[in-house]
């Protein structure tokens, strides 16, 4: 599935810490919770950011990049649910 699709992109780029967008309504639908324990159990960090809203301030965007910038993060992943689907960007 599309936790396992993550895994192997990981893998692919050969990264140990991970940043994740995701919309807050990923959380409360406990969406995020499997992704960060699957990632934990293969000895990846995590960093998560979910002041995701439309049409954001500049100011929401420049936290985000502030926020990327200290986590030292080796990849950064977009996550998303669509009708149903969780997307992987």
């Amino acid at each position: 599935g599309s936790i396992q699709n993550l895994l192997h992109l990981i893998n692919e780029y050969h990264a140990s810490k991970v940043f994740i967008f995701a919309d807050p309504i990923l959380i409360q639908l406990g969406v995020l919770s499997p992704i960060e324990q699957t990632l934990e159990e293969n000895k990846i960090q995590i960093e998560c950011y979910t002041e995701i809203q439309p049409e954001p301030q500049v100011s929401i965007g420049d936290g985000a990049v502030k926020a990327l910038r200290n986590s030292g993060a080796d990849l950064v992943i977009g996550l998303q649910k669509m009708k149903g689907q969780l997307r992987i960007f």
